[in-house]
């Protein structure tokens, strides 16, 4: 299996929420991606327009998500690893990311990955734009 991809159709919008001025309503479930566990599975999203993601943990549990960072060759060649973002959520607890280009890799997706399956839930909010 590989990461599933969210298209950037999905992502959330401040400018054409149905909440208008009231941002978004972060407990619709319906608004997320639940993410399948395992290695190389989870979710993968274009990070040029996105902004912030938001981790829903709809568990009795803690949930480690995996934020996968892309190891550049010149890095690589000298023997210089990076370590993933690890980010656990409590049960029942809904965090808000701020992305970071560190975590584009080269084919401009960010990619996610969880320990757990069905409970895990994301979703990605477009980077504010003033139009």
């Amino acid at each position: 299996m590989a990461a599933s991809t969210i298209p950037t159709s999905a992502f959330r919008d401040f400018a054409t929420s149905a909440f208008g001025n009231q941002g978004l309503n972060l407990s619709d479930a319906t608004q997320y991606t639940v993410l399948t566990s395992g290695a190389g599975n989870g979710v993968k999203f274009e990070f040029s327009t996105a902004g912030w993601m938001v981790l829903r943990n709809s568990s009795g549990g803690s949930i480690t998500y995996t934020i996968i960072m892309p190891e550049p060759t010149q890095y690589a060649n000298l023997g210089v690893t990076f370590d993933d973002k690890i980010i656990t959520v409590a049960a029942n607890e809904i965090h808000l990311v701020s992305l970071d280009s560190r975590y584009k890799h080269a084919d401009g997706f960010v990619y996610v990955e969880t320990n757990t399956a069905s409970a895990a839930n994301l979703q990605v909010v477009k980077r504010y734009r003033i139009s």
